[in-house]
């Protein structure tokens, strides 16, 4: 199967400072990575603070009929790319005056870049729209120490097989925020509404200002739903340590729970049954916050 890397959104016209951008997919072929880019203009006195990646909200994939596939937030897209890839991000986040910022935003939806086996098919889904959510003045007003007003440019890529004909794909990789943030709870706490279908990953996310991860998540336990066998019995800090990118540092506040044999490309993607996750939380304070993005298979 053939691919290219085809652009579907050109922004030559500014974006509002605060709104929402629909994107629309083709109705053709399939791809197995879309990359959205965002770029906006510091002010002329600086823009300390104040990264573009943080005025970015949301971002859902829905198909022709208004079902989500994908939501979650630009910095878990950001997070799982780098943990998928071993790359660091390519975002350019200056807060020096009159600088552009930029920040891609990756979203996969193939074990790897020329998948031929799993990917979005877009003939099916025909008329499937990206909505991005933007909020340029999140944290002070447009101006000379914000952003520049009417600075906000988006283009979109896709990796796509140009080909009318059904790609015929198995299934497709979707990224999934599975429950949203989680806090102010100082408890064993069990979450059991996973998605039915089956996961080609599982992660977790811990983070409190100014408090070590250690001191936020004491041990994760990962328990099969149908005959609660442990899947996996270990603590947050030692998953963060074996989460590492290709530079051989940890990507922090971050840890893999469980990835499918499969999932790197190398062989068959078999994806593991629906589980109970059960993490055991030590100090979980107000205003820390614990968060579960998957890759849900369908």
């Amino acid at each position: 199967m053939e691919y290219v890397d085809r652009r579907i959104l050109r922004d030559d016209k500014t974006r509002p400072n605060v709104g929402n951008t629909l994107v629309k997919l083709p109705a053709f072929g399939g791809c197995t990575r879309c990359v959205l880019e965002f770029r906006a203009t510091n002010g002329g006195s600086g823009n300390a603070t104040n990264p573009l990646s943080a005025c970015l909200g949301d971002i859902a994939i829905e198909d022709n009929h208004g079902n989500v596939l994908v939501r979650a937030s630009a910095a878990q897209l950001i997070a799982l790319d780098q943990l998928l890839t071993g790359l660091p991000s390519a975002n350019v986040e200056a807060d020096t005056a009159d600088a552009d910022q930029i920040v891609y935003i990756p979203i996969n939806f193939g074990r790897m870049l020329n998948d031929p086996q799993i990917g979005l098919n877009l003939k099916r889904l025909d008329g499937a729209t990206i909505q991005i959510a933007v909020n340029l003045e999140i944290v002070r007003a447009c101006g000379a120490t914000g952003f520049v007003s009417g600075s906000l440019l988006i283009d979109a890529d896709l990796h796509q097989t140009l080909s009318p004909a059904d790609p015929g794909y198995a299934a497709c990789i979707y990224p999934v925020d599975l429950f949203g943030d989680s806090d102010t709870v100082v408890e064993e706490k069990t979450y059991q509404d996973m998605p039915k279908a089956g996961l080609a990953s599982l992660w977790l996310y811990c983070y409190k200002s100014g408090q070590a991860d250690v001191a936020m998540v004491e041990r994760v336990r990962l328990l099969d739903s149908s005959n609660d066998n442990t899947l996996l019995d270990s603590t947050f800090q030692a998953l963060v340590h074996d989460t590492k990118l290709s530079s051989g540092a940890a990507l922090a506040h971050w840890a893999c729970l469980k990835m499918a044999p499969g999932r790197n490309g190398e062989e068959t993607l078999n994806p593991f049954n629906r589980i109970r996750v059960k993490p055991i939380v030590n100090q979980l304070q107000t205003g820390g916050k614990i968060r579960f993005l998957a890759e849900v298979v369908r």
